[in-house]
């Protein structure tokens, strides 16, 4: 089976893949059921014993075990390959004689397409290929791909986690295309949730059995359901950091002057600054609050639209520091709130200590955070544009903009707080602009040579 070229076989097969010993325990106990859904194939991608493997056996089902490896990169390899292969070989002995198994998993959503990767671990994969006859594959996101073919993919997954409404017309019309298509994959079916449509849906089990016997599908649909009303929690945060903006104008009715000069009038704004004639820096410290949740608001839409479920997972397996409130997409938005509100507090702290002329840290704060006013426009445009999934490109484009604003703030503020120096401005903005640069372009540099941090994106972005 896992020989063939796609292009070349007409039918289509049914498998079940099992995730958690209670989907196993459901699968042992509805053989029969599955065997009149005419499933063929049951991959078990979790800890089974030998005795759980041979009641699985002899029922006339193909089966497959892949192992817990995951989120592979070329350096992972390189600095755990004995115990990977150990691991491995291990459990191939396990599997040793088990009637009826056909393949092992040797590691799921990892580096394959990476040159580096495959050379780390051809070694392994040839002690795997001598000590057994089983083939091997591997499963990246959805896809299931056998070594020996790395491009072409012989199974694949109806996640019914991404349709949370009207799973079943999604299911439908993935499931008529792939035999319209005449694909020749193996297309899996998650455990739980093909057993649960048994009981919630006796239409879906009619149709399944009558597949099976004649290969024909039709599929009786249910009334499609109306998504209920939803308030998206970014919408939700946008909304309030706009009346949080509006609440501040009719409080704080020094607000709107001090942004029309800053824009409009930045001379001047600066000399009231430097003459200490605007004291007052509550808006200045909630602006950089909220520039800070803007920072995470940007951080959650930038991932949203590079990654995947799969390759958000595998970013914080290897940055686990990262994961503040799970390995989830919601810790992009956690992360990024609070390193771009310690990096402010640094930035001020930077540019004020050094300013022998400006002895209020209030000064430092109203020169810093105007700018940040232009995040509200940005993150507005931003926002709807991803929700709508429109113009990724103008999308990711606002957020690289976001960015140089908040590189930018620095800079400028530096230059600003300059301008009364005498002979001190130079040596100043040596300290602040100059370090500053040395810092943001070492940084830069940094990712560039980490070869760790480079496979660890790429992987995360391939997946």
């Amino acid at each position: 089976m896992f020989g063939f070229s796609i292009s070349s076989i007409a039918q289509t097969y049914l498998g079940v893949t099992v995730t958690d010993e209670e989907e196993l325990e459901q699968v042992t106990q509805q053989l029969d059921l599955l065997q009149n859904y005419g499933i063929q194939y049951i991959e078990i991608a979790t800890e089974a014993d030998r005795q759980e493997l041979n009641e699985l056996s002899g029922q006339g089902f193909t089966l497959l075990v892949r192992s817990n490896i995951e989120y592979l990169t070329a350096t992972s390899v390189a600095q755990s390959g004995d115990e990977i292969q150990a691991t491995l070989l291990e459990l191939t002995d396990e599997l040793t004689n088990l009637p009826e198994l056909e393949g092992l998993g040797i590691f799921s959503n990892s580096a394959i397409h990476s040159e580096s990767f495959n050379k780390v671990f051809e070694t392994i994969l040839s002690s795997l290929k001598s000590q057994s006859n089983l083939a091997l594959y591997f499963v990246n996101h959805d896809q299931w791909f056998s070594m020996d073919s790395p491009t072409d993919a012989f199974g694949e997954l109806f996640d019914f986690k991404k349709y949370p409404v009207n799973t079943l017309q999604h299911f439908d019309r993935w499931f008529t295309n792939k035999l319209e298509n005449k694909s020749g994959q193996i297309l899996f079916f998650p455990a739980d949730w093909l057993l649960s449509l048994n009981k919630n849906y006796p239409a879906f089990d009619a149709s399944l059995k009558e597949f099976a016997e004649t290969g024909n599908w039709l599929l009786p649909l249910p009334e499609p359901e109306s998504p209920g009303p939803s308030l998206n929690i970014l919408v939700l945060l946008l909304l309030v950091l706009w009346g949080s903006l509006a609440m501040q104008m009719r409080y704080l009715p020094y607000i709107r002057p001090m942004i029309l000069r800053y824009f409009l009038a930045h001379r001047f704004f600066v000399d009231d600054i430097l003459h200490y004639r605007e004291r007052v820096a509550t808006g200045s410290l909630l602006m950089m609050l909220t520039h800070a949740i803007f920072g995470g608001m940007v951080s959650y839409i930038l991932a949203g639209i590079l990654l995947n479920d799969a390759g958000v997972s595998a970013f914080f397996h290897h940055f686990p520091f990262l994961a503040l409130v799970g390995p989830n997409i919601g810790s992009f938005f956690a992360a990024g709130t609070l390193i771009v509100l310690l990096t402010q507090v640094v930035a001020i702290l930077w540019l004020h200590l050094p300013a022998k002329n400006i002895d209020h840290i209030s000064q430092t704060l109203n020169l810093y955070a105007s700018l940040f006013y232009l995040d509200f426009f940005i993150v507005t445009l931003m926002l709807p544009l991803f929700l709508t999934n429109t113009w990724p490109i103008l999308t990711l484009s606002l957020g690289v903009f976001y960015v140089l604003i908040w590189f930018a703030s620095f800079n400028i503020t530096a230059y600003n707080a300059s301008k009364a120096m005498g002979s001190d401005r130079f040596m100043y903005l040596l300290l602040t602009i100059g370090l500053h640069l040395v810092v943001f372009l070492g940084a830069i540099v940094l990712l560039m040579v980490s070869t760790e941090i480079e496979e660890v994106l790429a992987l995360s972005f391939s997946l």
